[in-house]
């Protein structure tokens, strides 16, 4: 990949000024007492050699496309200079400083067309302090670095990146100030794909903290993001601005606490724009010992793609811990949420209670018992105009699987699914599954977002909206648990159910009830997993299976093995409801296996290996992961080898990839 060169003559200027400062160290033995002599010198020194050897190799064949066949070869040497040093006086200015100059040799061919490329480089990092003793001591940085980016097991990437900084403000008096500014750029290549990231960043934060640990804390961050992301056929650009405010107060008083919090985010594009606002109030009372009740108050409102929406919501309760196994709660809650979007209009008011219970009991010297119970009732009077009504920001934790499903039928359209900072997810990111409902979106981990199981990911999409009327909400949820053998094996079992009573039949509820049944067993590195759920929904019926199996145990002295394996299989299918056909059964079956061996038979040597592969089938979005790593680090001395191949193989429904990279890195410090 072609990269920027760097100007050596601007750099030599550079060092020559900073040897050139005088300085004297005998003056300020007060400030070298408190330090490392050792690690500060006047001039530069060479840190290390290092070189870089890389080959690669892609293939990517897509059905109506000919082949992508790519290699490239990469050799980078190097060498690092280090200089820790200051300016006049420590207590003036006091730098730290790794210059990385190299050469860069790379020859890359696409389908039979080669370009070479060779140019001079200069990487490394650069800190500095001003003032440092000051209260209003000020941190400069950069740094420039090309590094392999892990996204998952199964997708990696070369990131060529370049970053720089100022942290300042006031830390002394009664509301002590920090600001950072920093700007940063990323060049990410994987499987024939280019992706281009700019990031601007101003973070504001000022904090008061008062006797009896009261604070107030206030946050202010402005990011413009941008990414362009290049491939064979396609090319998707975004740019966002974000404004983010959140001001905080914690007072403590005698019996009681009091927290509020107000949250501005407003985000900007092309072509859309969305603020949220947040504000809460919580309050708390001790009664006595184990007997408290809270008050709390939330409102909301968000406005972005053609709606807007107000929300208020209290809740008043009260928490009971009668004896240290029993713990009991009751509170009685209120909303209020009025919306419009073009053509539609939704108004509602609801109110309710909830009663919950958990108790826990030691079973003799083998186990315990676990004792779960929560049940609710609302009341909802709702007013509509229109057919259509928006659901924003409709937030999810993505699965395993990476099927996420909406939580509202009737679907109409997506209109926009960001991340968790609201970046929206470009094409290839996800897949939207319309053959079920409610709609559910299947996640990429492996797209240009990079979002992996576990992460956010949030929604804005149109639904059918129900006429006006009232309706009543019942449910409940029971659990129960109990661990044998000292806790190394335990049983559960969940029920849950929601039932609602409409003033109309025009009024189209969800019914659902949930079983849930599973074991687990953990001992001696051995961990075992099985959970059985069946859910009937009046729009839908799912039942899934899942298992999972891991164990890790040392083979010899110097080796240890360790292997995951998961297996889930989902049958989905959904009645005839509102005039809406019926859908058979549909079968999705999801298996991933990981084994993973490290040898280490010196202090200074380690072998390691990693396999895994990863199945999907369903739902038209096939798919089989496969990679395979082996890594060798041998230190001799002051020499360092790092030897490397890895293997990926991807195929989808439509498409198939395979990348085979191997890299030597071999360094010799001074």
């Amino acid at each position: 990949m072609k990269r920027r060169a760097i100007s050596l003559k601007y750099c030599v200027v550079l060092l020559a000024l900073m040897a050139a400062v005088p300085r004297t160290r005998a003056q300020y033995r007060d400030w070298l007492e408190q330090q490392d002599p050792s690690g500060w010198y006047a001039v530069p020194r060479m840190e290390y050699l290092r070189t870089d050897v890389e080959a690669e190799q892609e293939n990517l064949h897509s059905s109506g496309a000919p082949n992508q066949n790519t290699t490239r070869l990469y050799l980078s040497p190097r060498i690092g200079i280090g200089w820790n040093n200051y300016i006049y006086h420590p207590y003036l200015l006091t730098y730290s400083m790794l210059f990385e100059p190299g050469y860069v040799w790379q020859d890359r061919t696409s389908n039979g067309k080669g370009v070479a490329s060779d140019e001079l480089i200069l990487d490394g990092t650069f800190r500095a302090n001003v003032l440092q003793i000051k209260p209003y001591a000020t941190t400069l940085s950069y740094s420039r670095s090309r590094e392999e980016a892990k996204y998952g097991f199964f997708s990696t990437a070369t990131v060529d990146s370049q970053s720089w900084g100022a942290t300042s403000g006031y830390r002394e008096g009664p509301v002590p100030v920090e600001v950072s500014f920093g700007q940063s750029h990323e060049d990410t290549t994987d499987f024939n794909q280019n992706t281009l990231t700019d990031q601007t960043l101003l973070n504001l934060r000022a904090r008061s903290e008062r006797e009896k640990q009261n604070a107030t804390q206030l946050d202010y961050q402005f990011s413009q993001f941008d990414r362009t992301t290049k491939g064979v056929g396609y090319h998707f650009s975004s740019d966002n601005i974000y404004n983010y405010v959140s001001l905080t107060d914690m007072e403590h008083f005698e019996r009681s606490d009091l927290k509020a919090s107000a949250r501005l985010n407003a985000a900007d594009s092309k072509t859309s724009s969305s603020t949220d606002l947040n504000t809460e109030l919580n309050y708390t009372v001790e009664h006595g010992a184990g007997l408290h009740s809270y008050y709390d108050y939330s409102f909301s409102r968000f406005t972005g793609n053609n709606s807007d929406s107000f929300q208020n919501y209290g809740v008043a309760g009260i928490r009971d811990q009668l004896y240290e196994s029993l713990n009991s709660s009751f509170e009685v809650h209120g909303s209020q949420l009025n919306s419009g979007a073009p053509g539609s209009t939704f108004d509602s008011q609801s109110v309710g209670t909830t009663i919950s219970g958990d108790y826990t009991k030691r079973i003799g010297h083998w186990g315990h018992l676990y004792l779960d119970n929560s049940t609710s009732y609302n009341f909802t009077e709702q007013q509509t105009t229109g057919s259509q009504a928006q659901i924003d920001n409709e937030s999810h934790v993505v699965p395993t699987n990476g099927i996420v499903i909406l939580t509202q039928p009737r679907d109409t359209a997506v209109i926009r699914v960001t991340d968790a900072s609201s970046n929206p997810l470009q094409a290839g990111d996800y897949t939207l599954i319309q053959t079920t409902d409610p709609w559910r979106i299947q996640i990429n981990s492996l797209g240009p977002s990079h979002i992996q199981p576990g992460g956010i990911v949030l929604v804005t999409y149109t639904v059918q909206t129900n006429p006006s009327g009232s309706y009543s909400t019942f449910a409940n949820q029971s659990q129960i648990r109990v661990t044998f053998w000292r806790d190394r094996l335990g049983v559960y079992a969940r029920y849950s159910f929601s039932d609602t009573d409409a003033s109309s039949k025009a009024l189209l509820l969800q019914n659902d009830k949930l079983f849930e049944a599973g074991a687990d067993f953990n001992w001696c590195g051995l961990a075992l997993s099985a959970i059985y759920q069946d859910e009937r929904s009046t729009f839908y019926k799912n039942r899934s299976y899942n298992l999972s199996e891991s164990y890790s145990m040392n083979i010899l002295s110097h080796s240890t093995l360790g292997v995951d394996l998961n297996q889930q299989w989902n049958i989905n299918s959904s009645p005839s409801v509102d005039g809406q056909p019926a859908t058979p059964n549909q079968h999705m079956d999801f298996y991933n296996f990981m084994l993973r061996y490290e040898w280490r038979p010196l202090p200074r040597f380690t072998w390691s290996s990693q396999i895994g592969y990863q199945r999907q089938q369903g739902f038209g979005l096939d798919q089989n992961l496969f990679a395979a790593r082996t890594y060798l680090n041998w230190m001799v001395g002051k020499l360092e080898f790092h030897l490397g191949y890895q293997h990926e193989n991807q195929e989808f429904t439509h498409e198939s990839r395979n990348r085979d990279f191997a890299f030597l890195r071999a360094r010799r410090s001074f």
